[in-house]
């Protein structure tokens, strides 16, 4: 382009470089524009550019050895522009390998800049791990969504090791609510705590109690989080108040192993593990040591088995009573509502091994 000063060939080197990586400012039109007008070349090998530039983003596998290779190449002193284009297309499926062209000044420098540092940045993003946190804060927002997912829960003492569960249950969850059930060799008592944070049980289909968040006794907290978990609660406090450390996984799978924060105070966990599915973001087993006074009290592990549709009423009282069933809440009065509180701990206590009866999700 023999008009073109060398202060406007450096203004169209950047506008062409923009128009590429799709970071058009408002003055490059009309600059392109006219040089296209005047170049017909120009025009001819910037389409193709085009083309080639979508072609990498939509077909193109990230591969390092790719990557290197078609750099080395670019880099040759006795190699020109084209070689590097070259080892690019080698590595596209060959039904969508573009034309060849020779490539125009000054779009030369201008794409042949961008190409590569196009690569590297796909490169570095599929190369680099994400880190502990993004792991975390990507499954918080996976289970965030008001989808029902199915936990086996199963409880085993500090030292316990690979004996059989002590306790064992299925949990349903739908972001911070949850329900559940007592399974004992005479009585099944669900109960489950809803999205305001209410505790709620059904001694039988007859007669269930619910406790505002405030309502609940500590002992009943207590018991409460060893048979069960809020998974959005417990991803944010541990994004809050845990250090947080990737462990050796698999392709399908990250682990993010958490400890509590120096001053830490209030984590109810001497430690973390989370294996979490790396294409869905879902939380497939989460293992929690449970700690109570400043010692550890048990091993809480809550592994994935399926998503299904659970009705809404599913997670309420309402919804294991019979049409007729008593519902206990403040307005019903201390004492028979404590009565019923009193039956429900004593079942969470004499389960024994009847949680070890197979379960169906």
């Amino acid at each position: 382009m023999s008009t073109t000063s060398h202060d406007n060939s450096d203004e169209l080197k950047a506008a062409l470089a923009r128009l590429i990586e799709g970071e058009s400012e408002p003055q490059d039109d009309a600059l392109i524009a006219a040089e296209m007008r005047e170049d017909a070349a120009l025009f001819e090998a910037l389409r193709e550019q085009l083309v080639m530039d979508e072609l990498l983003r939509q077909e193109a596998e990230p591969s390092s050895e790719v990557f290197v290779e078609a750099v080395e190449a670019r880099l040759q002193p006795s190699a020109s522009d084209e070689a590097f284009v070259a080892r690019v297309e080698e590595a596209l499926p060959t039904a969508h390998r573009p034309p060849r062209w020779r490539w125009q000044a000054p779009l030369a420098w201008a794409a042949g800049f961008v190409a590569v540092a196009s690569i590297g940045a796909l490169m570095f993003v599929s190369l680099t791990p994400a880190s502990a946190a993004t792991i975390v804060r990507e499954a918080l927002k996976a289970h965030s969504a008001l989808l029902d997912r199915c936990y086996r829960v199963e409880v085993r003492g500090e030292r316990d090791g690979d004996e059989p569960p002590r306790q064992e249950s299925l949990l349903w969850t739908r972001g911070d609510a949850f329900w559940t059930e007592i399974r004992g060799p005479e009585q099944t008592a669900p109960w489950g705590r809803d999205s305001s944070g209410s505790v709620w049980f059904a001694l039988s289909p007859k007669i269930g109690a619910r406790l505002t968040a405030a309502e609940v006794p500590e002992e009943l907290e207590t018991v409460c989080e060893l048979r069960s978990v809020r998974l959005e609660t417990l991803l944010r406090e541990i994004l809050a108040d845990y250090e947080l450390r990737r462990e050796p996984a698999t392709p399908e799978t990250d682990l993010i192993h958490a400890e509590p924060k120096v001053g830490a105070a209030h984590a109810k966990y001497s430690s973390v593990l989370l294996e979490v599915d790396a294409g869905t973001h879902v939380l497939r087993r989460v293992t929690l040591h449970r700690a109570y006074a400043g010692r550890a009290v048990a091993v809480v592990s809550f592994t994935f088995i399926h998503s299904a549709m659970q009705s809404d009423v599913s997670y309420s009282l309402e919804g294991h009573l019979d049409p007729d069933g008593v519902v206990l809440d403040r307005p019903s009065g201390r004492g028979r509502r404590a009565q019923v509180i009193a039956e429900f701990l004593r079942l969470m206590r004499v389960r024994g091994t009847s949680g070890r009866a197979p379960l169906q999700p």
